[in-house]
């Protein structure tokens, strides 16, 4: 029983088992069945969206078929347009080929005609040479009677046409030029029996017609004049018996001899002479009478009378000439003969008028009628006076056709007593003849020079010039047989000076353009020139060649430093410049003529100058000829679009040329701009092909699209005018200059409206956008490298540059040319003051003291010298002192710290002198609250003003533990710098040597003593005068300004400060600062606490690292150039309300 319990108990138990497994089988199938719906839903849903996808696809396959099937359509009706248009292009393209071909038959028929007139024109000028050349000899052999009657001859034979040379060539056993065989025959043919061609015998003519023979006339020369006329026969039937000729007169067949062949010795040389011709002294019938009564006798012998007598005096080239003004005159021209007659005071024959005008008088200053100055025409057009052309002639034959103007304005240059008025006042620049400049240049032969007071900004020029002129003839490459070759190989060889990069995988700062056509002598010279010149850019040498004629594209392209780009045709100037332009890929494009060679600086001060001046957008150089002379200093564009080359062929040295300026235009010889804006002005305006004005639009669209325009002076080219284009006013793309004017003036009369009239006051007229000027007046020409008070005077300049005044800068003391000096405000558009021009300070107040709205005068010592002229020849100016200190403080300082009783007695005296000046002013700046507190209870009612010391923040990336060093920096010109250091060497070094074992003493600037220079060892360096002190400065930790007596605020401190570096100063070095003790420096006056304050901040970075933070921001926030531009605008708005 029990065992069938247990049995049963078992299965039982087996059967709960099962259905425990059954069950979780159940709630495992459950679970997959679960599961399985959850995918089958996913499923559905996916397959949900992927029919809504494919519907989509569906719908847009649908929308594609249908756009594809527009598309079609589309490409139906565009095929058929395409074909509609092809058939009628066709006709256009066939007529097109025909008026190509019909311009090829017109321009080939052109240049036929072109070269018959050349052809013309030369065998014009042959005989007319050959004329003059025979009637002078034959003049001088037998008298101008005979000659004459030759020479009529010779013109009557020539324009019958009937005079064969080939045949009478025949005749002669020797050889001669066809230009000279119709005279042999006139003069010594006929009575030798030759034939002037084979119709005629001249035997005969004379045998049958013995009238012709007793007469002595030429038979053939009758027979053309008469003898057809009249019915004789030219080769009548020969009588059997012989026929004996009767000669000429025994002198003309000798003289005939003389000149059957007439040799170069013979000829009668032209006249090589320079000097200026002078009116004639000869007696009135040498003048009023002709040679003989029967030479008198009509125009034809009068010209010829006056030809020879020219040739004989002056050359056949000036006689040949003067024939030729001769005859425009008196068809074009309306020479008034009793004008002309009143002005040369001697009883002229009206025939003689015209011909003595042209030959004597337009050279003396004479015209030829109330209404033309020759003297002013040459004066203005330049290109007509270098051509040598007869002034009046000129202009009636090409002057009236190129529009130049009959009366043209003076240039202030042409006459030396030329002063410009502004309101009935000169206008004070200075305007003293050329030939001045050239005495003070040259001197006479006795002259002993003025020695450095004879330093001229341009005395690089010359020597440029030379060395231009040694590689010139060094290869011969302006004589007959010029070496290219061999001056090519040269260049090759030639190692620059500056980094030229002639491959485009380098990269490259300067792209300099240069246009060339022809003239390889002056390309192969320019190329030269930058191969030689120093620059701290790179730059690469496009020349762009406009399918030159000469060997310009067998030579260049040997020379490995140039990019050599060559049209295939020629384009012109401007397209051949645009095309070349588009190779650049430097940051800048200069644009550089061919016929230039460039001075040394030049490219540094060009590119140099868009930092100088943001705004602008193009860069001119200075242009001079090769002689030193100036070419241009800017241009000038007047009301009607007229041009000046300001101060063309004057003194290139005078003050008005040597500043920065922004300018109308410059020429494009020698110009640069940002490449990013040449591209989008799109380069030149082919407005203006193929050349002229394309410069002065350029400047115009520069100007525009919101730049500047200015002018470098210190960026100098040496100009070869007229070797790229020439200078001959007769040729075709001459006559553009014109054309292009107008074109100019169209398209910029609205800007051009507000310029004055032609020669209106030009020395306002160059610098139009000044309406303020001021003159800054210092003992020194500033140097901000070498002394902080030099940084103040180079910065206040600044600021009324910024507050749109034009400056002016007189060193009150020494008008010495320092050329780095001087240079430094030149470049930035001051016009300074200098010897020899200017030597003293009321010369030149008498001169320009009219022009000044303010007058700056720094330091009490010149106040006290220049205050009565200013007051005296700028009543209109208010003054402003700046005395940079009070003199008298810092003395009494100095006395009281070594007690000098004397010294006390000098400051006393000095203030009283000191407080007069003050109190004369209009108004007076210092630099810290503490002397205008003095000024304000000295002189209550003065009006005074802090201004405090004003430095560029320079900020510094120079760590803490990359630093060791410990620096003093000041001008030991200045008393207090001295002490300062001799009070540190003795007084704190001794302290700060052991416990800083790793720092030196650094002693930086200008004209140590030998005191100073004795403390050098091996941990105190004396520097002298550093030019950039960022270097020293970063490698120091801590600046020891350790003054102890002085005035004012102390540059030095706020220097270190705005480089980064920490300062420690005594309470004198700190005055008037505000500076926050142990937040923006720190305090000491005692040497111990000074030398503990060095270690402090030597040794604590984090001291050192919030110490420089802190100092930086307080020079941003209270020393900067913007803080002083808004003072200055506050203190000029108080100033002018008074």
């Amino acid at each position: 029983m029990k065992t069938k319990q247990s049995k049963n108990s078992n299965v039982i138990t087996k059967a709960r088992i099962q259905s425990r497994s059954i069950d979780a089988m159940e709630i495992e199938l459950k679970s997959q069945i679960y599961n399985l719906k959850v995918d089958i839903s996913e499923l559905i849903k996916r397959n949900s969206l992927l029919v809504k996808q494919i519907d989509s696809d569906l719908r847009k396959n649908a929308e594609l078929k249908s756009l594809i099937s527009e598309l079609e359509t589309s490409n139906q009706f565009y095929k058929k347009r395409y074909e509609d248009i092809s058939s009628e292009f066709n006709p256009l393209q066939e007529m097109g080929e025909s008026l190509k071909l019909r311009i090829y038959e017109l321009e080939e028929r052109y240049s036929r005609l072109t070269d018959t007139l050349i052809q013309e024109r030369q065998e014009c000028t042959t005989e007319l040479l050959t004329d003059i050349k025979w009637t002078v000899i034959l003049t001088l052999k037998v008298g101008p009677k005979k000659a004459l009657s030759a020479l009529l001859g010779v013109i009557a034979l020539r324009a019958s046409g009937q005079f064969d040379e080939r045949y009478y060539k025949s005749q002669l056993n020797f050889s001669t030029r066809n230009s000279n065989l119709l005279w042999h025959y006139v003069v010594n043919g006929a009575e030798n029996q030759l034939n002037p061609n084979s119709a005629f015998n001249t035997h005969v003519y004379l045998h049958n017609y013995p009238d012709v023979l007793r007469a002595g006339i030429n038979p053939f020369v009758h027979y053309i004049q008469s003898g057809r006329f009249e019915g004789r026969s030219s080769a009548p039937l020969l009588d059997d018996a012989f026929i004996s000729i009767q000669p000429l007169h025994a002198e003309t067949r000798d003289a005939a001899q003389a000149v059957t062949q007439p040799s170069e010795s013979t000829e009668v040389q032209t006249d090589a002479s320079n000097e200026e011709p002078q009116l004639e002294t000869l007696p009135q019938t040498a003048l009023s009478e002709p040679l003989s009564n029967e030479a008198s006798k009509g125009t034809l012998i009068n010209d010829i009378h006056w030809s020879v007598r020219t040739a004989i005096k002056y050359g056949i080239k000036r006689a040949v000439d003067g024939y030729r003004s001769v005859q425009v005159i008196r068809r074009q021209g309306n020479f008034n003969q009793a004008f002309y007659a009143e002005q040369v005071g001697l009883r002229l024959r009206p025939k003689h008028h015209v011909w003595h005008y042209v030959i004597e008088g337009s050279r003396c200053g004479f015209d030829p009628s109330p209404n033309f100055s020759a003297e002013k025409y040459l004066t203005f057009y330049d290109d007509v006076k270098a051509s040598g052309r007869e002034p009046y002639a000129h202009y009636l034959k090409f002057g009236i056709r190129e529009n130049r103007t009959i009366v043209p304005s003076q240039s202030p240059f042409a006459e030396n007593h030329s002063i410009p008025q502004e309101k009935g006042v000169p206008c004070g620049l200075e305007d003293r003849p050329t030939f001045e400049w050239l005495y003070q240049k040259y001197g006479p032969s006795t002259a002993q020079g003025l020695g450095p007071y004879d330093i001229r900004p341009d005395d690089d020029v010359l020597i440029a010039a030379e060395v231009g002129t040694h590689f010139l003839t060094q290869f011969e490459l302006l004589g007959e047989q010029p070496n290219f070759v061999d001056a090519a190989a040269n260049l090759g060889e030639q190692i620059p000076n500056a980094k030229v990069v002639a491959s485009d995988e380098e990269t490259v700062d300067v792209s300099i353009v240069i246009p060339v056509y022809g003239q390889l002598p002056y390309t192969l010279n320019c190329i030269h020139s930058l191969l030689s010149h120093t620059s701290k850019y790179s730059f690469e040498i496009i020349v762009g060649d406009d399918a030159s004629l000469d060997s310009t594209q067998d030579v260049l392209p040997t020379i490995p430093h140039i990019r050599y780009v060559r049209q295939e045709v020629n384009s012109g100037f401007i397209q051949n410049s645009n095309s070349a332009a588009s190779y650049a890929r430097g940051d800048w494009i200069v644009l550089l003529n061919n016929d230039v060679r460039v001075v040394d600086g030049w490219l540094d001060e060009l590119i140099d100058s868009f930092e100088a001046f943001p705004r602008a957008g193009l860069i001119g150089s200075k242009l001079l000829y090769p002689d030193g002379s100036l070419q241009e200093a800017g241009g000038i564009i007047w009301q009607d679009g007229s041009a000046w080359n300001y101060g063309r062929n004057d003194d290139p040295n005078r003050p008005r040329y040597n500043h920065a300026r922004q300018i109308d235009y410059a020429s494009g010889c020698a110009i640069a701009l940002p490449s990013r804006l040449w591209r989008e002005l799109n380069g030149f305006d082919t407005h203006f092909i193929p050349a002229y004005c394309e410069d002065s639009d350029l400047a115009f669209r520069v100007r525009s699209a919101g730049y500047e325009t200015w002018y470098q002076p210190l960026a100098k080219v040496i100009h070869y005018e007229g070797k790229t284009s020439g200078t001959d006013v007769t040729t075709s793309v001459k006559a553009f200059q014109v054309t292009n004017s107008r074109k100019l003036f169209e398209r910029w009369s609205e800007e051009l409206s507000a310029h004055r009239e032609n020669g209106v006051e030009p020395e306002f007229e160059r610098e139009r956008n000044i309406q303020k000027r001021v003159l800054v007046v210092d003992a020194t020409n500033p140097t901000p490298w070498a002394d902080a008070g030099s940084v103040t005077t180079t910065l206040t300049i600044q600021i009324f540059q910024q507050l749109g005044y034009k400056v002016y800068f007189v060193p009150q003391d020494n008008f010495l040319y320092e050329r780095r000096s001087v240079q430094a405000l030149q470049r930035l558009g001051v016009e300074c003051a200098y010897a020899p021009y200017e030597v003293n300070f009321t010369s030149y107040m008498a001169k320009y003291g009219h022009l000044f709205d303010i007058v700056q005068v720094f330091r009490f010592s010149v106040a006290e010298k220049c205050l009565n002229d200013i007051r005296t020849f700028a009543p209109q100016a208010k003054v402003i002192f700046n005395n940079m200190d009070l003199h008298f403080l810092r003395l009494q300082r100095q006395a009281e710290l070594i007690g000098d009783p004397t010294g006390l007695a000098a400051a006393d005296a000095v203030k009283t002198r000191e407080l007069e000046v003050i109190n004369a002013v209009d108004f007076t700046v210092v630099p810290s609250t503490l002397e205008a507190r003095i000024l304000n209870e000295l002189l209550p009612d003065t009006p005074v003003e802090v201004f405090p010391y004003m430095t560029e923040f320079v900020g510094t990336d120079v760590p803490y533990a990359n630093r060791k060093d410990i620096m003093f920096l000041g001008g030991f010109g200045h008393t207090p710098n001295q002490d300062a250091v001799e009070y540190f060497m003795e007084a704190i070094w001794p302290h700060l040597k052991r416990k800083l074992p790793e720092a030196r003493y650094i002693i930086a600037g200008a004209n140590p003593p030998d005191k100073i220079r004795e403390y050098a060892d091996d941990r105190v360096l004396v520097t002298g005068m550093i030019d950039d002190l960022g270097p020293w400065f970063d490698r120091c930790r801590v600046f020891a300004a350790s003054i102890r007596f002085g005035a004012g605020v102390k540059g030095k401190v706020s220097t270190a400060m705005a480089h980064g570096l920490p300062v420690v100063a005594t309470t004198c070095a700190a005055e008037g600062m505000s500076l926050v003790d142990h937040e923006h420096f720190i305090l000491a006056d005692d040497p111990i606490e000074f030398a503990n304050a060095i270690v402090e901040l030597y040794c604590d970075e984090d001291k050192w690292t919030n110490m420089s933070k802190q100092g930086q921001m307080f020079v941003k926030e209270n020393n900067s150039k913007g803080m002083g531009v808004k003072l200055a605008h506050s203190i000029i708005e108080r100033m002018q309300s008074r």
